[in-house]
């Protein structure tokens, strides 16, 4: 819709370029969230490999880096198989490996934390 388009071009900008503007708010909240938030960002590439994570609405991932309960979520959720845990746990140790370039996800600790939650259930 042309509205949806107006409101993209008008505000998806604005952590990007002339910070001044409304006080630079926008331009310090994109710096905090690069200092402290961004390897644990929205795009978690090695999880996409786990496709049994799109069954339900109850396995999205929540915010990281507190990730324990989802760990515990996709350790103790009946519409996955041991087959399917096991697919998961692979890509979380994907995004755990710092010397893999096309995996690894540097600095973040979600991934750790998800499977200590999932580690906690027993499985």
């Amino acid at each position: 819709p042309p509205a949806t388009r107006e409101m993209y071009l008008r505000f998806s900008r604005l952590a990007h370029e002339r910070y001044e503007r409304f006080g630079g708010e926008f331009g310090r909240a994109k710096l905090l969230y690069k200092q402290l938030l961004s390897a644990e960002g929205h795009r978690n590439y090695p999880l996409r490999e786990a496709r049994c994570l799109r069954i339900t609405p109850d396995l999205m991932l929540p915010l990281a880096p507190w990730l324990e309960s989802w760990g515990r979520a996709v350790a103790t959720h009946p519409s996955l198989s041991v087959e399917d845990r096991t697919a998961v746990v692979r890509q979380l140790l994907r995004g755990c490996d710092d010397t893999s370039k096309a995996w690894g996800v540097p600095n973040q600790v979600g991934y750790y934390r998800a499977l200590y939650g999932m580690q906690s259930c027993g499985s």
